[in-house]
């Protein structure tokens, strides 16, 4: 019998729908929490019945799946949400669980407390009430307790847990319900603990296999999850052995259909569901036809024909036909591994081609993808029979349809498909559909063309002349990536070098030029001038250049003001030029842009210094030709390999170690020639002349061997600020992170294999410079090779830091050996923790494959403080000084890490590099210090309230720079954050 209807909860509910006004409604919210609350506290909650209970939290529950962005219930609702859960009623002891599952958050930490609360450790309490359902002989506070852990099992649940669920999901006694729930709770545990609890106890995973022969296909339906994650984390041997049932299965599903129960049956299909599931784990279990006995593999080919003949049938029903669909899309990809020959491969190609033309978008976009991980499989040379039937057809898709889904797909089966031989008609087709496509596609054609022109040109006259044209077409939605890409071909192969500076000159002259094209223009014309002068003379390139400097953005600015002092290099007897590029620099000087500013006063400065001899040397250098670049991988392809499977497949080719990589990526393109690869693509030119270096640091010489003068162009990847917004950071990376907020020196990151302690140094001349201190320890027995270190997420355009990898690490490492490296960091202007960079670490492991670290370096704009001396006296005076000027304080209320006492407040000042200014005060502490930069320095008043053995912290701060002020307190607001979400883990 369903339980009666809660009349107060119905009344709530209609006075919320009757409200006419949002005023009203939160008038009414707000008066049944203050209830609620009443109705809770120490007076009232022990005269509560069950039923009143269930009424207020399923209140609660209301109101905040309705109103949860604005209401938070600050008073004690967890021990009613306890009592309920331990009610032996079964309505009370589903609400509990619902209670628990909507209005608790166990995501940060198994030990953090719910408002209100009256003590301990709430989600012991709960866990142990889950358990007590748990080995309960209701079968129903068994299948809440498990729907429970299937939805919040975590860390904390699986260690207390997980021998129960195991024990509910293979007693003999277990209901099929107890089972299918039992093997979801039983996954969900899995995945939070991982796998290391099976391998202490190996027998559990054949008691678990054995389910996938139960008779209820529910409960094979609800194990084969579960199966596939114990088959890709521990290895696929003992699954193996499951291949005969599994087979038998599916033999029964289809072939002996008429057998099947009708309560499994969905419109004339035998459990569609179950046959998908199976096909997936058996393609799973099959890389190769070595494990799979004879008479299996004649039952799987039986299955694939009979699947295909259903698959001829007509459905009227719509959903009926898309899992008719599915099946064949599940049972042909597993035929592929039954026969991966290339001739069955394009039969699966055939049989699928004919659900192109379907009028349902689902079924297109299904068949367009099984066809493009069909085309991955097919070998390269075989794929010419596959252009020649369909390939008209899949373009002409792309040109009618008008779901951008279902086109990105044909994009992307159009790119896997596309060889030598068909290069030049895909690209021409790819450009029609490039000038009439939306902003949403512009972007991908053009990757697609890019690469595809790179990978299969056979002319270097024709590869040149579409990467322009497609740059003219794409303008504004081009990714820089393509033109950067442009440049680094060209500038890694002489002979695309002068046809590329003819033919940019001619498009920079149409009447609507792209700006892209001057950005291109403005690097490669002025590297390579001299070998067109007999086309077009220095003169009239600068004439060039000048007209459209003032039609340009800033960066493309700063680019053409390199490619002005690239052209008084070469200019060595043309006094006329020499002084027009002089006097440009010296109108660029008043220039609203201080980027502008700073780039034409350090030019002047180096023409300046030219006569002499040392100023000679330190020009030729800065000015050198460009070297070739070496890249670690394609940029594009990278991209790329975020959708489309043959992408992902050719950047991870060769990967055995970095050389490897790095050949790899060089083949890609003809026009590449191979290099040599140094162990860091952030290496610092050597030279043994330290005002040199020193020099060359004011010019903003980055640590690249590049000058910082070409702006954006042709990135290095390792610093390309794409890659780092896509690829999120290695897990575990907060905790070193914040503990060196605090502390000069420690553990920065650790993991299973290695572990990083680095150590901050000040230098002792300069406050705004600081040296990174890295030791890589290595924790396995096993030699750590092809060790590479580089820096992402590095702003390259006016960068508030300058980072130069100073010292490389050693490329190999010994088991349980170290290697060292450093990076030094010099503060320019005021920055914020996105401006950050990223720390990047690649190493192979033993025999194993590439690892990847990705850490955010740990660089604070409290690094660059130097405390002052102050008395209390001048410090007042200062801080009513800022008050009067900026009428402008950042203020902050956190909770500590620690209690809060003038011991500890003083030692955190101290580890803020702030000095503590002496005062009579037991209820303040005052601080003050300098924040220096390379260009200017700003004075830093803190003042922080001693709340005694609280655990929260107030702090005022001021500083002679609104923004100093913020970034202080956005530093000290994630520091105090993080320390106490991760001291509560």
């Amino acid at each position: 019998m369903p339980a009666a209807p809660m009349k107060g909860l119905h009344q709530f509910i209609s006075d919320l729908r009757g409200a006419t006004t949002k005023e009203d409604q939160d008038r009414r919210i707000a008066h049944e929490i203050h209830n609620i609350q009443t109705q809770f506290n120490s007076n009232h909650a022990k005269s509560l019945t069950g039923y009143q209970r269930k009424k207020y939290i399923a209140k609660l529950i209301y109101i905040y799946i309705n109103q949860s962005s604005n209401y938070s219930f600050e008073f004690n609702y967890i021990n009613q949400i306890l009592t309920l859960l331990s009610s032996s009623t079964y309505s009370e002891k589903s609400m509990g669980y619902l209670a628990i599952s909507l209005l608790i958050d166990f995501s940060e930490s198994s030990e953090s407390k719910v408002p209100g609360s009256t003590g301990g450790d709430f989600s012991t309490l709960i866990v142990n009430s889950v358990k007590k359902d748990l080995n309960s002989h209701d079968v129903n506070d068994n299948l809440l307790a498990l729907s429970c852990v299937a939805t919040l099992g975590n860390q904390t649940f699986s260690d207390v847990l997980i021998e129960d669920v195991f024990q509910i999901l293979r007693s003999p006694t277990s209901t099929p319900d107890l089972k299918k729930r039992s093997s979801l709770a039983f996954l969900k545990l899995l995945k939070a603990s991982g796998v290391d609890i099976l391998e202490s106890h190996p027998q559990w995973i054949p008691r678990i296999l054995t389910l996938l022969d139960d008779e209820n296909q529910a409960v094979v339906l609800s194990v084969i999850p579960l199966v596939e994650f114990i088959a890709a984390e521990m290895g696929l041997v003992q699954a193996q052995t499951m291949i005969p049932i599994l087979t038998n299965k599916l033999k029964f599903l289809i072939i002996e259909a008429h057998k099947v129960p009708q309560e499994y049956v969905f419109g004339g299909l035998s459990n569609p569901w179950l046959i998908i599931k199976i096909c997936k784990l058996l393609e799973l279990l099959l890389p190769d036809l070595s494990v799979i006995d004879q008479s299996s593999l004649r039952t799987l080919r039986e299955c694939v024909a009979r699947v295909i003949e259903i698959s001829q049938n007509k459905f009227k029903d719509y959903s009926v036909k898309n899992a008719a669909n599915a099946i064949l899309f599940g049972v042909i990809s597993l035929a592929n591994n039954l026969d991966p020959s290339t001739e069955a491969l394009i039969s699966s190609f055939e049989a699928i081609t004919g659900l192109l033309s379907s009028n349902d978008l689902n079924t297109r976009y299904l068949a367009l993808n099984s066809l493009i991980t069909l085309s991955c499989k097919i070998d390269s040379d075989k794929l010419q029979l596959v252009q020649e039937r369909h390939l008209l057809q899949i373009i002409q898709i792309v040109k009618e349809n008008h779901d951008i889904s279902i086109t990105r797909k044909s994009l992307d089966l159009i790119y896997i498909i596309t060889n030598v031989k068909s290069c030049e008609f895909i690209i021409s087709e790819l450009f029609k559909v490039l000038k009439r496509s939306d902003h949403t596609l512009r972007a991908e054609i053009a990757l697609k063309i890019s690469h595809l022109s790179e990978k299969y040109a056979t002319s270097a006259t024709w590869y040149v002349t579409t990467m322009l044209e497609l740059i003219d077409i794409a303008g504004p939605a081009l990714s820089d990536v393509i033109w950067e890409r442009v440049v680094q071909i060209v500038s890694n192969n002489e002979s695309l070098q002068k046809i590329t500076c003819v033919e940019l000159v001619k498009y920079i002259t149409k009447k609507n030029f792209q700006e892209t094209m001057v950005k291109i223009s403005a690097y490669l014309v002025g590297e390579f001038a001299p070998q067109i002068e007999d086309t077009v003379s220095l003169d009239s390139l600068f004439e060039l250049f000048s007209q459209l400097y003032y039609y340009v953005g800033n960066l493309t600015r700063a680019m053409l003001l390199t490619t002005f002092l690239k052209l008084y290099k070469h200019s060595k007897f043309s006094k006329p030029l020499k002084s027009k590029i002089i006097k440009l620099l010296r109108l660029e000087i008043n220039s609203p842009n201080s980027e502008l500013q700073q780039r034409s006063y350090e030019y002047l400065t180096l023409i300046s210094k030219s006569g002499t001899k040392e100023g000679e040397i330190l020009f030729e250098l800065v000015m050198d030709e460009m070297p070739v670049w070496e890249k670690e991988t394609n940029p594009i392809l990278l991209k790329l390999s975020k959708t489309n499977p043959r992408a992902k497949k050719e950047l991870t080719k060769g990967n055995d170690n970095l050389v490897d990589q790095q050949q790899q990526a060089i083949k890609e393109s003809q026009f590449i020639p191979t290099t040599s690869v140094s162990n860091s693509a952030n290496s610092p030119p050597s030279s043994s002349n330290g005002e040199l270096i020193k020099s060359m640091a004011q010019l903003n010489i980055q640590s690249t061997g590049r000058s910082s003068a070409n702006g954006s162009a042709a990135s290095n990847t390792t610093t390309s600020n794409t890659t780092t917004r896509e690829v999120p950071l290695t897990p575990n990376w907060e905790r070193g992170y914040h503990r060196l907020f605090e502390f000069n020196q420690g553990i920065f990151f650790e993991n299973s294999l290695i572990k990083i302690i680095l150590r901050t140094q000040k230098s002792s001349t300069k406050p705004e410079l600081i040296s990174l201190n890295f030791s890589l320890i290595s924790k396995i027995e096993q030699k750590i090779s092809s060790l590479i270190i580089g820096l992402s997420n590095y702003k390259t355009v006016q960068p508030p830091l300058l980072c130069d990898i100073a010292q490389i690490p050693e490329t190999d490492i010994a088991g349980f050996g170290k290697s060292s490296f450093r990076i030094d960091v010099a503060l320019r202007q005021i920055f914020e923790v996105s401006e950050t960079p990223n720390l990047k670490i690649q190493f192979k492991s033993g025999t194993g494959g590439f690892n990847t670290v990705l850490l955010k370096l740990p660089i604070f704009m409290k690094s660059f403080i130097a405390g002052t001396e102050l008395n209390f006296a001048m410090f007042l005076k200062r801080w009513k000084q800022i008050e009067e000027t900026l009428n402008h304080t950042s203020h902050i209320a956190l909770r500590s890490p620690a209690p809060v006492t003038f011991e500890y407040l003083a030692r955190l000042n101290e580890r803020l590099n702030c000095t503590i200014v002496p005062t009579n005060s037991e209820g303040f502490v005052f601080s003050a210090g300098i924040l220096k930069t390379s260009q200017e320095s700003f004075g830093v008043l803190l003042k922080w309230k001693v709340n005694a053995g609280a655990d929260d912290v107030e702090v005022w701060i001021r500083a002679t720079n609104v923004k100093v002020a913020e970034v202080t307190k956005l530093e000290l607001e994630a520091f105090f954050k993080g320390m106490v979400r991760l001291g509560s883990e």
